[in-house]
């Protein structure tokens, strides 16, 4: 009631020194010592005296437990409960309720009596009432001389997980998925040195799973745990927690003198479960953990035989390893390494990834793979090294496969408000072809249905005859590339063969940035496309959201072109020519471009058979009629020589 308060405290943060064991009480009979016999009372006895507690009722107590070296304060409030005591030697017994860091639980226990003063048989049972979970044990406690030991069996089932671990872990954020009934059930041995767990047994909803745990404990403590699960639906606890996930598997306080605390939703930043850091961990701690899951879903879809093998040794994890048979026969396996790195966590290890099925793969991930032919992206390898910190991640020395192509190189991605990426790719050949859809046959029939004219239409203007899409004039021709604006980008690459529609195109080579939407075209060229070879190089500038899409516009944009002759160029690019190409030969065509899209400033010159054709002017392409105004010039030694090379029949009088 507040009134009457036992207190046992210390007075100084300092443990007590020097040998108490040679004190001794002044008379002979012993006060505190080995109970005995009171004559014939069959009742364990101290100092000649015979205690029994026939029934000890606490009512709204309260119990503080001060760990005055480590500083810290445990607090049992409202205690209630009633206590029997047979003798000092057992039996005992107790049960009532109380409210542990503010989780109100109901509890019971039965103490046995001390047989041939070593074993202490020992039951206990508690009821925590978020979660309706139930715990008890049953064993002993042996050995009292030396070491004490327990033994026994532990058993814990509840309805609700989310409930028990948000209320225990103080409101912290758990997936709403394990909001599900659970159970745990083990064989314990323990002191004071060790820990084991032969035999751990446990299930979460259709989850059961099986264990073993050994630990050391002391100044270099280890441990060791084996863990496996039948099934782990990863969809589900991907869920991130909100307000109304949070709150639905929240039950009230059974105790209503216990403010319930879930009504209050804190930020997601303070309720966040905050993993330790390495360096926080004893730095000789040693521990492994051999994890296996049978089937783990995740996307709708099962990953097989799932392995993770680690141990922690020094504060540095090693994951030996990380394997699992993902959907479309595909294997994965992670090597690496764990550590921390001026506080922040760093991984750096190697990933090999192998199927035979990368259409599955990818349909499975989302990537829709639809127009792609479908004898493609098939067999797929990867393998590379793999360094990842909070400031980047860094791909390198990776070789890829897909189908019959093969790709080296190295990336790194710098995460953040804007995020960078360095790129630098090696291609062997790819052939483009290969991965189109095949065009379908024309249909005559359609053609017929399309073009008849509707009945019921009042318009009937064919519409071909129709006038042209008026553009509006704010429209800017690189206005898709704003996008572009989110992130920086430093690309290398290099094709060796590109088969496209059927023209090999050989040595693609392509080296630009894009830097707060400003575009630098190094170089990007080809050495062989359907006989021709091209070079671009120059900048596109505006690319960004501080000024508007409008102010897009290319910067001393760079090309030449040369050939031996245009006819393969016109082919591939299905032109067709109003003049016999053969007659012209070689050629080289050079020239630049800047300004918006809109209004394009065209500079440009093209030299074939000793002429020179040139342009100078203002290029508008997306007017509601394209237009080109500027100066043209043609220049040749030999007029006659010129019409003859453009198949224009002109004899000189």
């Amino acid at each position: 009631n507040g009134k009457n308060n036992l207190a046992l405290d210390a007075t100084s943060k300092k443990p007590p020194t020097g040998n108490f064991s040679s004190i001794k009480p002044q008379n002979s009979n012993p006060i505190v010592g080995t109970p005995t016999k009171a004559g014939g009372l069959g009742i364990t006895s101290i100092g000649g005296f015979a205690v029994q507690i026939d029934s000890f009722v606490i009512k709204n107590g309260q119990l503080i437990f001060r760990n005055v070296l480590g500083e810290r304060t445990e607090r049992i409030e409202m205690l209630n409960g009633k206590f029997r005591l047979a003798s000092l030697n057992g039996p005992m017994e107790m049960d009532g309720s109380a409210v542990i860091r503010n989780v109100p639980i109901s509890f019971s226990a039965t103490v046995g009596q001390i047989i041939k003063d070593r074993t202490l048989p020992l039951q206990v049972a508690a009821k925590v009432l978020p979660g309706d979970v139930r715990l008890s044990y049953s064993g002993s406690v042996s050995n009292f001389q030396k070491m004490p030991v327990l033994r026994g069996k532990f058993s814990l089932e509840g309805k609700n997980l989310h409930t028990f671990a948000s209320r225990v872990a103080n409101e912290k954020s758990f997936p709403p998925a394990i909001g599900r009934s659970f159970t745990a059930q083990a064989t314990l041995t323990a002191n004071e040195s060790q820990i084991n767990i032969p035999d751990l047994t446990f299930s979460l909803g259709d989850m059961r799973g099986t264990g073993e745990v050994n630990a050391a404990l002391g100044k270099a403590p280890s441990a060791k745990v084996i863990l496996a699960i039948n099934k782990f639906d990863l969809d589900k606890f991907l869920v991130v927690p909100t307000e109304s996930t949070s709150l639905v598997t929240a039950e009230p306080s059974a105790n209503p003198a216990v403010p319930s605390t879930l009504t209050d939703v804190n930020s997601a930043s303070e309720n966040a479960i905050v993993f330790p850091r390495l360096s926080a961990l004893p730095k000789a701690l040693f521990a492994n953990l051999d994890l296996s899951i049978e089937a783990l879903s995740f996307k709708g879809k099962a990953i097989r035989q799932a392995k993770l093998a680690a141990e922690i040794d020094g504060r540095e994890v090693t994951i030996s390893q990380l394997s699992a048979l993902l959907p479309g026969n595909t294997d994965l396996a992670v090597f690496g390494f764990i550590s921390e790195k001026n506080a922040d966590p760093t991984f750096d290890g190697t990933i090999d990834i192998s199927t035979n099925d990368l259409r599955g793969v990818l349909d499975w991930l989302g990537a829709g793979t639809g127009g792609i032919a479908q004898d493609r992206l098939r067999k797929f390898s990867f393998s590379g090294k793999f360094f990842a910190s909070p400031q980047k991640l860094n791909l390198s020395e990776f070789d890829i496969h897909v189908d019959h192509t093969k790709i080296t190189g190295a990336a790194v991605l710098a995460p953040g408000d804007r995020a960078s990426l360095d790129i630098n790719l090696n291609a062997d050949k790819i052939n483009l072809d290969a991965y189109l859809p095949v065009a379908k046959k024309y249909n005559t029939d359609n053609k017929r249905l399309a073009t008849k004219p509707q009945s019921n239409s009042k318009d009937q203007t064919p519409i071909e005859s129709k006038s042209p899409r008026t553009i509006p004039p704010n429209d800017n021709g690189l206005a898709g590339l704003g996008l572009l604006d989110a992130f920086d980008i430093n690309l290398q690459a290099n094709i060796g063969l590109l088969l496209i529609k059927g023209a090999p195109a050989s040595n693609l080579s392509i080296d630009s940035t894009l830097v707060k939407g400003t575009v630098r075209l190094k170089n990007l060229s080809v050495q062989n496309l359907a006989g021709i070879r091209a070079k671009l190089t120059g900048s596109i500038t505006g690319l960004n959201s501080v000024s508007s899409i409008n102010d897009s516009a290319f910067k001393d944009l760079k090309f030449e072109v040369r050939g031996k002759t245009l006819r393969q160029f016109f082919k591939f690019s299905n032109i067709q020519s109003p003049i016999d190409l053969k007659t012209l030969g070689a050629f080289t065509l050079s020239g630049s471009l800047s300004g918006p899209p809109r209004t394009l400033e065209v500079t440009t010159v093209m030299k074939v058979r000793r002429a020179r054709f040139g342009i100078d002017g203002t290029l508008e392409p997306f007017g509601s009629v394209p237009s080109l105004k500027g100066q043209l010039s043609l220049s040749h030694p030999h007029v006659v020589t010129l019409l003859r090379t453009l198949d224009i029949k002109y004899r000189p009088m």
